[in-house]
C-alpha cells in the first residue's frame, strides 16, 4: 500500500473511529466482501448503498476509493430505493409504438424516422466540430456521457432527427453534473446529467426513456440499439445530419477484455460491450465518434429503457466491441439528483 492511500485511510479513519469501531477488509469497489451476519455483500461507495450512511456505522468497510469511504454493501439492498423511483418514474412514460423500420453508425445502419426515438437530443456547442447527444429522462434532465464536458454544452436540440435543424425546438442548458469519480484516462464513471433552464415540452415527438435498472447482465441474444449524429466515414471525418440507428449485441466482459488488453484498458462491472454485425464492406454495427453520450437501449412492454451510454471504443466498425456506461450501476446517483425533490 502506498504512503498515499494510507495516509487517506488514516485520515478518514480518524473521524469514523471517534463514533464507532469498525472492521476493515481489504477488498475495493466493486468485489465481493463479507458481511458481518454473514453472506456475502458488494463494496460500494456509500452514496451507492441504500441507507449507506447508517450501514457505514454498522458494517465492515472496504478499501477507500479516493477520499470517497466504501462499504460491505448488502446486495439485496442496492439500488432497491433507487430502482423503485426509476420503475415508478417509468410507469407515467406512455407506450411507444417503436421505429417504422426493422432495428437495424457506422456498419448495418438505417435513418430514423421523425418520433421514432422521441427520448434523444443533440447537445448544441459553442465549438462547431464538438458532438455529443443524450438522452431525456425527465422533464428537464438528459443522461449523457461525463466526457461530452469538455466544454459546457449551451442548449439541447429536441424532437429533431436532423443535427443542423435550426427549427427543432432549442433548450438552454443551466448546469452540468459530471460523476464526481469519472477518470478520463481510465474511462470509469464516464457519466453526467445535463440540467435545463425550463422543462421539456413534452409531445408524440419528445418523450423521456425509463432507465433499465437490472444489474444482471444481457444475454448475448440480446437486441440492443445505438443512436446517434457520429462519424459515418472514418476517411473523412464526415459526420451525419441524419440520425442514424444501428443494431448490436451484448458482448461477455471477459472477451471484451480480451480484446482491450492491448490497450490497457480495463472494462469493469460498470461497463457493458456491444457489437453488431458485419456489412458488405467488413464493418460492424457500431458507435462511433460524435456518438458519445448517446443511447444504447433496448425495447421491452412497449417502452424503451436506457441501457448504457456510449463511452469509448477502439475505431469504429473494427469489431472490437464499443464500450458503454451501464446505466443501471448509477441509479441511485441519478436519482439523487433527478428526482430528490
Amino acid at each position: 500500500m502506498s504512503l498515499r492511500s494510507t495516509t487517506l485511510i488514516l485520515a478518514a479513519s480518524l473521524v469514523l473511529v471517534t463514533a464507532v469501531p469498525f472492521e476493515r477488509v481489504h477488498k475495493f469497489e466493486g468485489q465481493d466482501c463479507p458481511l458481518k451476519a454473514g453472506g456475502t455483500g458488494v463494496c460500494r461507495k456509500t452514496i451507492e448503498c441504500v441507507n449507506g450512511h447508517t450501514i457505514l456505522k454498522q458494517e465492515r468497510h472496504c478499501e477507500f476509493e479516493g477520499k470517497t469511504p466504501v462499504v460491505c454493501c448488502p446486495k439485496a439492498e442496492y439500488t432497491v430505493q433507487a430502482s423503485r423511483v426509476a420503475a415508478d418514474k417509468c410507469g407515467k412514460v406512455p407506450p411507444h409504438n417503436g421505429p417504422k423500420l426493422t432495428d437495424h453508425v457506422v456498419g448495418k445502419t438505417f435513418k430514423a424516422g421523425v418520433g421514432d426515438f422521441p427520448f434523444i437530443g443533440i447537445l448544441v456547442y459553442d465549438e462547431e466540430n464538438l458532438r455529443c447527444a443524450g438522452s431525456l429522462i425527465s422533464s428537464k434532465f438528459l443522461l449523457t456521457a461525463a466526457h461530452c464536458f469538455k466544454s459546457k454544452p449551451t442548449a439541447v436540440r429536441m424532437g429533431t432527427i436532423s443535427a443542423t435543424d435550426a427549427l427543432a425546438d432549442s433548450y438552454p442548458v443551466a448546469n452540468t453534473f459530471r460523476h464526481p469519480d469519472h477518470n478520463r484516462k481510465t474511462k470509469q464513471n464516464d457519466i453526467g446529467l445535463v440540467e435545463l433552464r425550463t422543462e421539456v415540452q413534452m409531445s408524440a415527438n419528445v418523450e423521456p426513456i425509463c432507465l433499465h435498472a437490472e444489474l444482471a447482465d444481457l444475454p448475448a441474444s440480446a437486441n440492443l440499439t445505438i443512436l446517434g449524429w457520429g462519424i459515418t466515414n472514418l476517411n473523412r471525418q464526415e459526420t451525419s445530419d441524419d440520425l442514424l440507428t444501428g443494431l448490436v449485441h451484448p458482448v461477455p466482459r471477459s472477451s471484451c477484455q480480451s480484446m482491450y488488453n492491448d490497450w490497457n484498458l480495463k472494462i469493469t462491472e460498470r461497463q457493458l460491450c456491444a457489437i453488431g454485425e458485419q456489412d458488405s464492406m467488413g464493418e460492424y454495427t457500431d458507435a462511433c465518434s460524435g456518438d458519445s453520450g448517446g443511447p444504447l437501449v433496448m425495447r421491452k412492454d412497449k417502452k424503451y429503457f436506457l441501457v448504457g451510454v456510449v463511452s469509448t471504443g477502439s475505431g469504429c466498425g473494427s469489431g472490437v466491441p464499443g464500450v458503454y456506461t451501464r446505466v443501471a450501476n448509477y441509479l441511485q446517483w441519478t436519482s439523487e439528483r433527478v428526482w430528490s425533490a
